[in-house]
């Protein structure tokens, strides 16, 4: 079973692979590591998803823009 399984196609940063790695000390090598096998696809800097392969549910472009952009302030 994938780790990413459980976050579906949810974007998160790397705060999330922290959780998800917890003995690894260097995150954000090993979030080159995953973008570059096809597991994790970056959204911008320090924001990913798990790819659909890994999840098996297809990506959200409205749940993926709305986490790169957020809501509008007023």
């Amino acid at each position: 079973m994938t780790p990413f399984k459980d976050i579906g196609n949810v974007p998160f940063d790397v705060n999330v692979l922290s959780s998800i790695f917890p003995n690894n000390k260097h995150i954000n090598e090993k979030a080159r590591a995953l973008e570059r096998a096809g597991r994790i696809v970056r959204l911008k800097k320090g924001m990913y998803v798990a790819s659909s392969m890994e999840t098996g549910r297809e990506l959200s472009k409205e749940l993926i823009a709305n986490h790169i952009y957020g809501p509008l302030p007023f």
